[in-house]
């Protein structure tokens, strides 16, 4: 075996290498919890939301989204309209891939909807004459248009 040898250099420190600079302190806030925090402009940095304000500004849906739900329809300023089809049920929306669609059931028939969709021509969820003419998936409504009216249906019961 070849004995390892290790050897050291000793020579001059080299002038270019410096320490780095002393780093600045730490703010109060960040050593001691009851001090309040920087003003933003001062650090340049934006403050976070507190947990607080991240959970209020989330929407609330239904406290239960697995129950089945009895949609509703109204007419604007309570005038009597078209009524929702016997036998059909509105049970949520939702947005994949850009495209909001509507699940429902009809009689036997369960599915989804698309803004466009006519019953009778385009698919078994609607009765003839009935079509679907816009869904908002923020707000939880299908619109459904019969005889040039139109019939807002809300999955909270209201419209």
């Amino acid at each position: 075996m070849l004995p390892l040898l290790l050897a050291g250099c000793q020579g001059q420190p080299d002038s270019s290498l410096q320490a780095p600079a002393a780093l600045p302190p730490l703010p109060r806030s960040a050593v001691d919890p009851g001090v309040a925090a920087d003003a933003p402009a001062a650090t340049g940095l934006t403050p976070l939301p507190t947990p607080q304000q991240v959970v209020t500004a989330q929407p609330v849906g239904r406290p239960d989204p697995f129950l089945p739900v009895q949609g509703t329809a109204s007419q604007p300023g309570g005038a009597a309209g078209p009524t929702l089809p016997a036998g059909f049920r509105f049970q949520g929306v939702i947005l994949s891939r850009g495209r909001a669609q509507a699940l429902v059931r009809f009689g036997a028939e369960s599915g989804n909807l698309r803004v466009g969709d006519a019953g009778g021509r385009t698919t078994p969820l609607l009765p003839s004459g009935w079509a679907v003419g816009g869904i908002d998936v923020a707000r939880g409504r299908l619109i459904l248009r019969v005889s040039g009216r139109s019939v807002p249906v809300s999955l909270d019961g209201q419209s």
